[in-house]
C-alpha cells in the first residue's frame, strides 16, 4: 500500500483500538457495580465484534509495524509479553496484561503514525519491497572480472534484488550511484587490488572508497570483502569489520558472506 493508505489505516486502527479501551473500562466497571446485564449486552453488541475486528486489522497491518521499527513488546514484572496479542486476547477479566497492554497498543499505533507520516519517497518504497535491494561496488576492470563474478553470482543465490554501478562512469562517484545507493537496504563492497602506490603498497580504487564512503555517510548498512595484501591504513574503513577473501580461493569468504546475509535478509 501507499504511504497515504498506510497512514489512514494506521488511523483507523488506532481510532477503533481508543473504542474498544473505552468498551473494555465500561465492562471492568459494570463488573465492579455487579451489573451483569451490562456486561453481556456490551460483550455482544461491542467487545467481539469490536475485538474480532481489531484483531483481522492487525494481522494486515503487523508486517508494517515490524517495517517502521517498532517492537510491539513490553515487559511487566519480569515477563516479556506481546502488547497486541495481550490488548486483543478474549480474556476481558482478571488480566491485568490486558488493561496495561490497550493504552499502550494505542502508543504504539500513534507512534507508527507519526513515523509513517515522516517517510521520504525513497524509505515509503521499502515499506512494501518484499525482497531487499543489495547495492554490490566493486571495480569493474578487465583483471577483477573473474573475482568479482564469483562473488556476484554467489549472491544472487540469496533472495535479494541486485543493485549495481555504472562500468562507465567508474572514474567518480556519480548522481546516479548515489541514487542507486540511497535505494539500497543493504551494500556489499568487493575491495580488490586496484591501485599501488610508489612503496609497493595496494589499495582499492578510489572511487570504490568514494561509494563506500557515501554508503557509509548516510547510514547504510556495509559488508566489505577485503583482498588480501590491501592496505586501508589511515582510510575511513581501516579498523572496521571486514571480510578478507584470496581471489585464489574464496571459500572461507563464501561460507562467512552466507552467514551474514542470512542474519540480514530476512
Amino acid at each position: 500500500m501507499n504511504k497515504d493508505t498506510l497512514i489512514k489505516e494506521l488511523t483507523d486502527f488506532r481510532d477503533n483500538l481508543k473504542e474498544y479501551h473505552e468498551t473494555c473500562i465500561k465492562m471492568w466497571q459494570a463488573k465492579i457495580n455487579y451489573t451483569d446485564n451490562i456486561i453481556q449486552t456490551l460483550s455482544e453488541d461491542r467487545e467481539k465484534p469490536q475485538r474480532e475486528k481489531l484483531t483481522e486489522d492487525f494481522g494486515r497491518l503487523e508486517k508494517y509495524f515490524r517495517k517502521l521499527g517498532l517492537s510491539m513488546q513490553a515487559e511487566s514484572y519480569g515477563r516479556i509479553y506481546s502488547i497486541f496479542d495481550e490488548s486483543l486476547g478474549s480474556t476481558i477479566f482478571n488480566n491485568p496484561a490486558k488493561g496495561e497492554g490497550l493504552p499502550l497498543a494505542i502508543q504504539m499505533a500513534t507512534k507508527a503514525i507519526g513515523i509513517a507520516k515522516s517517510l521520504d519517497k525513497i524509505e515509503s518504497s521499502k515499506i512494501n519491497r518484499t525482497i531487499p535491494n543489495l547495492f554490490i561496488s566493486y571495480n569493474f576492470s578487465l583483471e577483477n572480472k573473474t573475482v568479482t563474478k564469483k562473488v556476484t553470482d554467489f549472491i544472487k543465490g540469496f533472495d535479494v534484488s541486485i543493485i549495481l554501478g555504472s562500468e562507465v562512469d567508474n572514474k567518480s562517484i556519480s548522481e546516479k550511484v548515489k541514487e542507486k545507493i540511497d535505494n539500497a537496504d543493504l551494500v556489499i563492497v568487493i575491495m580488490t587490488k586496484d591501485e599501488q602506490d610508489s612503496s609497493g603498497n595496494w589499495s582499492p580504487s578510489k572511487w570504490i572508497i568514494e561509494e563506500a564512503s557515501y554508503a557509509l555517510a548516510k547510514g547504510k548498512e556495509i559488508i566489505r570483502l577485503l583482498e588480501a595484501g590491501n592496505n586501508t591504513d589511515g582510510r575511513i574503513f581501516g579498523d572496521k569489520e571486514y571480510i578478507p577473501f584470496k581471489r585464489e580461493d574464496l571459500g572461507d569468504a563464501f561460507i562467512k558472506l552466507a552467514e551474514i546475509l542470512n542474519k540480514k535478509i530476512k
